[in-house]
């Protein structure tokens, strides 16, 4: 056999399989800074990989419970969030309430991050640069099918049977006072051992709303927090995706040719 010939063969399916997986051990860093105004959604961009950017809005339940769009602003703490009975079009709701938060006054509020259509990341890391009375978050990876579009009659209880999953509703750090001032950020929150892999993901003041158990807050210290950064790597292909490539990789297999004798 021609073994340029076999070489020539093999090159375009080592090629697609190198394009197909997009395996990224590097890690990705996205800082939410720059979004000076309020706004209903901003994009920002990534430092490692190079990551894609990923556009940010924010959500809150409304009196009715329905979840309606929020506004967002960066801080020197990270992003806060001005949704509910707070005021932003106009001015600037005062501290905490500029934060994300489970306040009863207001709303509890998330932030979906979307990292575009051609992205899959696995979060491993969420940073917060600010926060007050307490800081626990809910996190959240969607797992379905098309875009999970919150609009609507959708209320939070509702994301779980819509194909969101809940990846991680734990304390970031307890505190009863005022930390990180501007500038000084927390240390990164790790979490997502099961390597969960999205293009949307949702992160939130503690959220006991989604798992059909309280009124949003995790205890009686409410939680008031700006995310500072996400980290994370992009997704490696499940077993699933490669079974159903192999079939056109056999097809792609060379054949043995008959090639006459001259005597």
């Amino acid at each position: 056999m021609n073994k340029s010939r076999n070489k020539t063969f093999l090159l375009p399916i080592v090629l697609l399989m190198i394009g197909f997986t997009n395996v990224s051990l590097a890690a990705i860093k996205w800082t939410f800074a720059g979004a000076n105004s309020w706004a209903a959604q901003a994009s920002f961009g990534a430092s490692g990989d190079p990551g894609p950017n990923v556009t940010v809005k924010s959500w809150y339940n409304a009196t009715t419970g329905y979840l309606t769009p929020g506004y967002i602003k960066s801080w020197s703490g990270g992003l806060g969030v001005c949704g509910g009975t707070e005021i932003c079009s106009t001015t600037t709701p005062p501290p905490p309430e500029h934060a994300m938060d489970n306040s009863p006054s207001g709303a509890v509020e998330s932030l979906v991050l979307d990292f575009g259509a051609s992205a899959s990341i696995v979060l491993k890391a969420i940073t917060l640069g600010w926060a007050y009375t307490d800081s626990d978050i809910t996190v959240l990876a969607f797992r379905g099918q098309g875009d999970p579009n919150l609009s609507g009659s959708k209320k939070y209880q509702d994301l779980i049977a819509g194909g969101w999953a809940l990846v991680s509703q734990a304390a970031t750090k307890n505190i009863t006072t005022t930390y990180n001032a501007a500038g000084s950020y927390s240390t990164p929150n790790t979490f997502n051992s099961g390597n969960i892999a999205s293009r949307y993901w949702l992160i939130g003041a503690y959220n006991s709303l989604i798992t059909g158990n309280g009124n949003g807050a995790n205890d009686t210290t409410l939680d008031y927090v700006k995310l500072a950064s996400v980290s994370g790597v992009r997704a490696v292909p499940e077993p699933s995706t490669w079974l159903l490539l192999a079939p056109g990789l056999l097809l792609l297999r060379p054949r043995r040719t008959s090639v006459p004798y001259s005597y």
